[in-house]
């Protein structure tokens, strides 16, 4: 169960379990408030790399996902938070198990934010720090 304690962040939360890449991956939206967010997702061998090791590009989906809905938070529903930049460590490999990310907002201005997120695996162990620049924009005009 997600926990999310304002009607805002209920119903952004409603929205993200029905988001597509949240069903596709198997992503769990744990938490969400006040420009914080911490995401689940368990590992699946059809998300391995080459070598064994879950691939880059699943573990920087879930750093995107997570500051991306830490700055929902902030904005009125309806806004768009729009990837500008996105930068990556990765620290160690992921097998199996889970990969738990936890992201929140270090600056919002007017339309542009800055995230931050960590992922870990199930033993706590920090597999990757990210960093990444948003844009909030409203609604489009029909």
């Amino acid at each position: 169960m997600t926990e999310a304690k304002t009607p805002h962040d209920q119903t952004l939360a409603a929205r993200i379990h029905d988001s597509a890449i949240y069903k596709l991956l198997g992503m769990r939206l744990e938490s969400l408030g006040a420009g914080q967010s911490r995401i689940s997702l368990p590992v699946d061998a059809r998300f391995h790399q080459l070598q064994g090791a879950v691939h880059g590009g699943i573990t920087a989906t879930l750093v995107d996902s997570c500051v991306g809905t830490a700055l929902l938070t902030l904005v009125p529903l309806g806004y768009r938070a729009l990837t500008v930049e996105m930068k990556l460590n990765y620290l160690a490999p992921v097998v199996e198990g889970e990969l738990v990310g936890e992201g929140r907002i270090v600056h919002k201005g007017g339309r542009l934010a800055l995230g931050e997120a960590e992922v870990r695996d199930g033993t706590g162990q920090l597999i990757a720090k990210g960093l990444v620049t948003y844009m909030a924009l409203p609604p489009p005009k029909d």
